[in-house]
C-alpha cells in the first residue's frame, strides 16, 4: 500500500516538473526575429456595442428591481400596521427617505447615461453617489434590528 502511495506521488511529482518545465520553454528561448507584420487584435465594433448593450440591460435591470422593491416596502408595511405598527413606520421611513434620495430616478439616469450618451464617468460618478445612498437606506431598515437586540441583552443584565 505505502508502495502504490510512493509511487503515485513520483508520478504526479516528475508529471509536475515536465509540466512546469514546458511552460518555461517559451520563456527561455530568445526574442523572435520581428519581419515587420504585426497582427494587432481588433475588436471588432460589433463585440464593443455587444457589451455595452448588455451593460445598459443589467442597470435598466437593477432600476427595475429597484422598484419592485420600492413598492415592496410599501406593501409590507401596509401589512405589519396593525400587528406590528413600529416595524411598518419604519417602513415607510425607508420608502420616504428612498423617494427624498431620488435613488430609484438615479438609477435610471446611469441606465440612460450608459445606453445612448455612453457618459461612462458620469455614470460611474452617479452610481458612487447611489451605493452611498443604498447604504444609508441599509442603515436605517437595520437600526430596528439593533434597537431589539440593545433591548435583549438590556433585559438580559437586568435578569443576570
Amino acid at each position: 500500500m505505502n508502495v502504490r502511495i510512493g509511487s503515485l506521488l513520483v508520478v504526479l511529482l516528475l508529471g509536475g516538473a515536465i509540466l512546469v518545465s514546458a511552460q518555461d520553454a517559451p520563456r527561455k528561448a530568445g526574442p523572435k526575429k520581428d519581419v515587420g507584420l504585426k497582427a494587432v487584435p481588433k475588436k471588432s465594433p460589433a463585440r464593443k456595442r455587444g457589451r455595452e448593450t448588455k451593460l445598459d440591460g443589467q442597470q435598466q435591470g437593477i432600476s427595475s428591481r429597484y422598484k419592485k422593491f420600492e413598492k415592496k416596502l410599501l406593501q409590507l408595511a401596509e401589512f405589519l400596521r396593525e400587528n406590528d405598527p413600529e416595524r411598518a413606520e419604519l417602513l415607510r421611513r425607508a420608502y420616504g427617505q428612498s423617494r427624498d434620495d431620488n435613488i430609484s430616478n438615479s438609477l435610471e439616469r446611469i441606465a440612460s447615461l450608459l445606453a445612448g450618451e455612453k457618459r461612462l464617468g458620469d455614470a460611474v460618478g452617479a452610481q458612487t453617489e447611489v451605493v452611498g445612498n443604498l447604504q444609508s437606506l441599509l442603515v436605517l431598515l437595520q437600526s430596528d434590528d439593533l434597537k431589539d437586540s440593545l433591548s435583549r441583552n438590556r433585559s438580559e443584565s437586568r435578569i443576570s
